[in-house]
């Protein structure tokens, strides 16, 4: 599982708490953080050296898709396609087994329950069942709003859904690519807290086909706006540059990771990956960190144990430097970038225990 060691002492980084920027050291011990700053005094047992780096909280993804919780064809392995990029949260954003499998992952997870549809309308005995297996670990429902997948024409089944999860105490997280009505139609069946996915898609009715407007009423509503990248496949990098220009950038990064983007849309692909696309793209360094920290633990209602480095929380640590990497992307509109600065993690802490260490 990695190397237990009762206390870890990370210094001479740079600490983003997840609001801000801070100096100082992170002592965890005992699988919980310790303390934040100079830590004089403090007894390590094992000593980081984070100099050069940003030493911030476990990272969260809110959108992926984890072997055992969603389906066969789309799973990666939790740890190994989230430790090494610095996550140590995870929400699996299509869940529909019943066996109590993610409880024997070490990473954190959440799930959103499944919604589809049949003969245009929705068919929630699935999602019940998922609801009742996972009792506990169920953030919301989600739903495919994509012609390509389903058999919806109409803005109703969707209205249909989001009424059963909210009237359940539910979050909504919607795939909007290719939807079969503009996306201020879903906007308007979704309220504060929901969550859209894929918002910057290229496909058939986009974010910018009113000039973003839909968008800046969603995000005036509190509506969560997720990338949900996939390795390009669900983005357009026009579209992202676009909406950062207008002020209209992402709540939340998410890298909506399967078995296919993991290795095949622009290399290894993961959190870190994301976020540099994202910073290349135009996205600040400050909105980048709360996108993946404070801001996505928000998203899907777990702002209260994910997120921040504070004291007494759990030991979720990530280190990331910035320097050179090697990206080469096409997002599915064929626009191609070349990044060759980024994020990396070089150090990830989960719960107190030493779960990858990189260069």
């Amino acid at each position: 599982m990695g190397t237990g060691i009762k206390s870890i002492l990370i210094s001479n980084g740079t600490v983003w708490n997840g609001m801000e920027y801070k100096k100082g050291n992170v002592a965890l011990k005992d699988g919980k953080i310790a303390d934040i700053g100079a830590c004089e005094g403090f007894q390590a047992d094992y000593e980081y050296d984070a100099s050069g780096a940003v030493v911030c909280p476990g990272l969260v993804d809110i959108h992926t898709h984890l072997k055992g919780v969603g389906p066969d064809i789309f799973g990666v392995l939790p740890e190994a396609s989230s430790y090494p990029f610095g996550v140590t949260a995870a929400a699996e954003a299509g869940g529909e087994k019943t066996e109590p499998v993610e409880e024997n992952f070490h990473l954190k997870t959440a799930i959103f329950a499944v919604v589809g549809y049949h003969n245009g309308r929705p068919v929630f005995d699935r999602a019940e069942r998922v609801i009742s297996a996972h009792e506990g670990r169920i953030v919301g429902i989600k739903t495919y709003y994509d012609k390509g997948q389903t058999d919806v024409d109409s803005v109703e089944p969707f209205r249909e859904v989001c009424e059963y999860a909210h009237g359940r105490g539910y979050r909504v997280m919607v795939h909007c690519t290719n939807s079969p009505v503009p996306l201020r139609e879903l906007f308007s069946c979704m309220r504060k807290g929901d969550i859209c996915t894929h918002v910057y898609h290229g496909i058939g009715h986009t974010a910018a086909e009113d000039g973003f407007e839909a968008l800046r009423e969603a995000r005036e509503r509190g509506i969560i706006l997720d990338t949900g990248l996939a390795g390009g496949a669900h983005g357009s990098y026009e579209i992202i540059r676009q909406a950062l220009a207008a002020g209209l950038g992402p709540d939340t990064i998410s890298t909506d990771i399967t078995r296919l983007s993991a290795f095949h849309r622009g290399g290894n692909y993961g959190m870190t990956m994301a976020m540099s696309i994202m910073r290349y793209l135009g996205m600040s360094d400050e909105a980048v960190l709360r996108a993946v920290t404070s801001d996505a633990a928000g998203a899907i209602g777990r702002q209260e144990e994910w997120g921040m480095l504070l004291p007494g929380r759990a030991a979720d640590t990530a280190v990331l430097k910035y320097g050179p990497v090697q990206i080469d992307s096409t997002d599915r509109n064929g626009c191609r970038i070349v990044v060759d600065e980024g994020y990396r993690c070089v150090f990830t802490v989960a719960d107190g225990w030493i779960v990858y260490r990189g260069n």
